[in-house]
């Protein structure tokens, strides 16, 4: 009500807060209008951003040589699968940039031991 008339315009936090406790008080009146002004839709959408302008996109560079550029990525929480006596949970998926290949790699967890183990036992 106080922040949306027209002779007041929009104030922001402060200006609403100064201008309503002039007629109003109840306590924690400050965090209602915090509260109040951050979900107000026109002020988000016609709010300016302040951050520097990022630029163009730049490509990953070309890989000299096969595996010395890689992805990984993870599947995970998927239904347990026992096999050589040890159940499996999560698939480790190693993409080699430059040619494309990939391995699958069973692993049980996602921990970094368990990533290394198997990464050293698939591919080098």
């Amino acid at each position: 009500m106080v922040y949306n008339l027209q002779l007041s315009g929009h104030l922001g936090r402060g200006g609403t807060y100064k201008l309503l406790s002039r007629y109003y008080f109840w306590p924690k009146i400050i965090d209602l209008v915090k509260c109040f002004i951050s979900a107000y839709h026109s002020c988000k959408r016609a709010k300016a951003f302040y951050t520097k302008y990022q630029g163009l996109l730049h490509p990953l560079p070309i890989p000299i040589r096969r595996w010395a550029d890689i992805a990984i990525d993870f599947i995970t929480d998927l239904p347990p699968y026992k096999r050589h006596g040890c159940t499996y949970k999560n698939i480790l998926i190693i993409i080699c940039r430059l040619i494309k290949e990939r391995h699958y790699v069973l692993t049980k967890g996602i921990a970094v031991n368990n990533v290394i183990d198997a990464f050293l036992r698939e591919v080098y």
